[in-house]
């Protein structure tokens, strides 16, 4: 049987038409111009999100454009499919992800590893632990046992560039346990992928070794494990790899097991296969991955030392609050976006692939699982709009809207600690998860978020002063919190509800968010009160 993932057909995906079907890597540009492939349409959101990230890495890895302007070329004029399969035709001996040598991304001689079932490679299946405490939420035991060839590369490809942590010495990924990914999303799947290739000057300055081109430095399979047991082994930095490791990294020892051939109905895609599989062998110790490693695809914050930290996926997922940071820069909160996204917006990318009315504008995919340490506890996903400015106008934009967001986050800490004082008589005693609160007042204020960016941009361009803007701003979250106050502040099973601890409250909250408050001192504001609501 083929296994080979750059030769043959395993990536489903959905064309414009609506038509599905099941492509190989070489095939995404095929009838590019009248029924182009759109979108990976696998059958679990986290094989969509690595998918993508395959691809790109491929792209990356095959077509690095020398420069910004060769990758405007090929963005105008796409390689054929043939032109794509000639130049994946190097690698294909290395891509093998069953039979005799070096397979896809797992352990180049792996023997006495401990016998696993397939369905442990998907990150939110239940452990030993979890199955004991009947625990299971996301996967139950039992299931995604016997995996076809194409649901078992995309699940060993995800748990590799998301491993999370797996007891002692089962390493966690490049990026940390369950990182933060974001992709910039077009109207093709060729435009997306493309998006998110940098120019090889750009990549090789993030981090890792260009000098290291061996085979072997960019995909780690091919050669014996770098194993980092205590005594023993070591870490591997940046300065041991080529740049190109990072989309293909190994930090989980591993290896499918030869299986006589089994037929039958793959558990993940509900396909017929001819070859399906149901265990693997694996090992603790694989490579382990520290100092400054810096994905092109994660936004990073710094510790005190100025050594990258890679973001990832917090209770709540991704909402407008997180823009900043993931779209722009965050000074206050340390946080810059992952390199393409840095890259897109100073390359004024998005005019590139703005389409006519009627289309997607560019925007960002960010997705992960949000993990505590072994468990998977959420996968977020969400889309954020991205924006065409100047670089000039860029520091005062990230200011202005540093501010809108710095002023949410106050309103809506302010309108739970009212609440709070509206339901108990002792608010600091308050026991429970009050997050509905939270994602009601981010969701509820969303769309006019956006609007508000759109508006500052405009002024910012333009050379106008924005106080009018972030004075509309605060009304706007004024009104919000005390009609979500006024909803929420006399129903729920609390304390006998008491009219005048309700009444206080809501005076508090109303005081609180007016422009002579702190909230007025975030907003710039001068010491002219916001009508109240």
């Amino acid at each position: 049987m083929d296994s080979n993932l750059l030769r043959i057909p395993w990536i489903p995906v959905k064309r414009l038409s609506g038509k599905k079907e099941i492509i190989a890597p070489w095939q995404i540009t095929d009838n590019f111009q009248n029924d182009p492939i759109i979108g990976i349409e696998s059958p679990r959101p986290d094989f969509n999100g690595a998918l993508n990230q395959f691809l790109i890495g491929i792209l990356q890895t095959t077509w690095a454009p020398e420069s910004e302007k060769a990758w405007r070329k090929i963005l105008t004029k796409p390689p054929s499919p043939q032109e794509l399969k000639d130049s994946f035709s190097k690698l294909e001996p290395y891509f093998n992800l069953l039979g005799n040598g070096p397979r896809f991304i797992q352990d180049f001689d792996l023997t006495d590893g401990a016998e696993q079932n397939v369905s442990n490679l998907l990150i939110e299946s239940p452990g030993g632990n979890t199955e004991k405490n009947n625990a299971d939420l996301f996967i139950k035991r039992g299931q995604a046992t016997r995996q076809c060839p194409h649901c078992l590369g995309t699940a060993l490809y995800c748990m590799q560039i998301n491993a999370p942590s797996g007891g002692v010495g089962h390493r966690t990924s490049l990026r940390g346990g369950g990182p933060l990914s974001t992709i910039i999303l077009a109207n093709t799947l060729w435009e997306t992928v493309w998006a998110n290739v940098l120019p090889k000057r750009d990549f090789e300055a993030l981090a890792g070794n260009p000098q290291k081109t061996n085979p072997q430095d960019i995909f780690p399979w091919l050669a014996p494990c770098r194993t980092s047991e205590a005594k023993t082994g070591q870490a591997t930095l940046p300065q041991d790899t080529n740049p190109l490791q990072m989309y293909w990294a190994t930090p989980r020892r591993i290896r499918i097991i030869d299986q006589e051939p089994e037929q039958g109905v793959c558990e993940i895609c509900g396909r017929m296969s001819q070859h399906l599989t149901s265990a693997y062998q694996t090992k603790n110790y694989g490579v382990n991955y520290e100092g400054a490693w810096q994905h092109p695809l994660t936004p990073y914050t710094r510790d005190k030392k100025g050594m990258p930290i890679a973001r990832h996926p917090q209770p709540g997922g991704m909402v407008y609050r997180h823009w900043l940071g993931l779209v722009i820069t965050d000074a206050e909160g340390n946080t810059r976006p992952a390199k393409v996204v840095q890259h897109f917006l100073n390359q004024r990318r998005f005019r590139l692939l703005q389409k006519p009315q009627g289309s997607h504008s560019p925007r960002l995919w960010c997705f992960g699982f949000d993990m505590d340490n072994m468990k998977a506890r959420c996968w977020y996903e969400s889309t954020m709009p991205l924006v065409d400015i100047d670089s000039q106008h860029m520091p005062l934009l990230e200011k202005n809207i540093s501010r809108l967001v710095r002023a949410a986050d106050l309103a809506v800490w302010l309108l739970r600690t009212n609440l709070k004082k509206a339901w108990y008589k002792r608010p600091g005693d308050a026991k429970g998860d009050f997050s509905i609160i939270d994602q009601r007042f981010w969701q509820e204020t969303e769309s006019s978020f956006y609007e508000a960016l759109e508006q500052a941009i405009q002024l910012v361009e333009e050379g106008r002063d924005t106080e009018d803007l972030r004075r509309e701003w605060l009304r706007l979250l004024r009104n919000k919190a005390l009609e979500i106050f006024d909803s929420l502040s006399q129903t729920g099973h609390f304390e006998a509800v008491e009219p005048r601890r309700v009444a206080l409250a809501r005076l508090d909250l109303g005081k609180a968010l007016n422009a002579t408050s702190k909230i007025g001192k975030i907003l710039d504001l001068t010491n002219k009160k916001t009508k109240a609501a």
